[in-house]
């Protein structure tokens, strides 16, 4: 509703609550409901689950990295996390991981191997590990490494990131089959939302290379010797928000209702200031090399346009962020 200023303290009620319920713990360790005479049904255990793990993303969104505004620690989320849709609509108890990749809780039987857990993780699952990447955003510049030090933050993150997309199953990933059965189990909305996530945490990552766009007020000085690195970042955020720009598009050729998610406005615009702002005031514009970007870029700047007013009756913000974007279309 972009209400942020309510947002933010439904927020701290929400964690708050979720601490009294103590539903950050898993209800009893019969995980597998073998005794169905203790306790809730396999159902009621796995919406707890998924209910603390809604509001864990909400407080990680909210708090967007900084370590004061955020009320969730990670390590007081012991409960496993949210199975595959098959599974919950079907009512299979079953046992996933936890947020560390490869680990999951202390109780599950030792002869239990990975290869028998991770078919049981879907889309929630993977987005959640994104989320607890992405919310170790580089807040404070100016007390951070040059980010072209391999053992900076930068380069931690990074990493991370990249490992976290190479994590991710065949049936995750943004292809025209996963596509098609996603959007046959009502799915494809999120599967959008997972990959725009992590195209959107590159941005916000690769920001470093477009200081005067994020107006950062501690920026780095790239020396001279680091110039080429300079360059790029600014191709790898460029990239990215083409990525986005393609990945909403091809979304919303298959209807509005798949760009329901409140988050996709905002990330739609991001994409469409990255890609003006890289075309403009990066690229050369006497060089034939710009020519080329540019017409291969204009397609996508009137699809995320096209995204944007699809997205009018859904969320209220995106009327303004389309107004935006033209302008800042015309004004460059």
């Amino acid at each position: 509703m972009a209400n942020f200023a309510n947002a933010f303290m439904l927020s701290g009620i929400i964690t708050r609550m979720t601490q009294a319920l103590q539903i950050n713990l898993e209800y009893n360790t019969d995980l597998l409901c073998q005794n169905n005479e203790v306790g809730p049904s396999i159902t009621a255990r796995e919406s707890r689950r998924r209910l603390m793990w809604s509001c864990y993303v909400l407080d990680a969104l909210v708090g967007s990295g900084v370590d004061q505004l955020t009320l969730v620690d990670e390590k007081d989320m012991k409960i496993q996390l949210p199975c595959n849709e098959r599974n919950f609509t079907q009512q299979i108890a079953c046992l996933t991981e936890t947020l560390e990749p490869g680990n999951w809780l202390s109780f599950v039987p030792e002869d239990v191997e990975a290869s028998a857990i991770q078919p049981n993780m879907g889309i929630m699952a993977y987005f959640i590990r994104h989320v607890s990447v992405q919310q170790r955003y580089i807040k404070h510049l100016d007390e951070a490494m040059v980010p072209w030090n391999p053992q900076s933050e930068f380069a931690t993150l990074d990493a991370d990131c990249r490992t976290w997309y190479e994590s991710l199953p065949p049936s995750l990933q943004f292809t025209h089959n996963a596509m098609y059965i996603r959007k046959d189990s009502s799915q494809l909305g999120a599967l959008c939302v997972l990959h725009c996530a992590h195209y959107q945490t590159i941005c916000d990552l690769y920001r470093l290379g477009a200081p005067a766009l994020y107006k950062l007020r501690a920026a780095f000085e790239f020396p001279p010797e680091q110039q080429d690195f300079l360059k790029q970042l600014q191709q790898i955020l460029f990239d990215a928000a083409r990525s986005l720009a393609s990945i909403i598009g091809e979304t919303a050729s298959h209807g509005s209702r798949m760009l329901a998610d409140s988050w996709l406005p905002t990330i739609t615009y991001d994409s469409s200031r990255i890609m003006v702002y890289h075309l403009t005031q990066i690229l050369d514009p006497r060089a034939d090399e710009t020519k080329r970007v540019t017409i291969e870029t204009i397609p996508l700047l009137r699809s995320n346009i096209s995204s944007l007013k699809l997205m009018g009756s859904l969320s209220m913000i995106s009327n303004s962020l389309v107004s935006k974007t033209i302008s800042k279309i015309l004004r460059n």
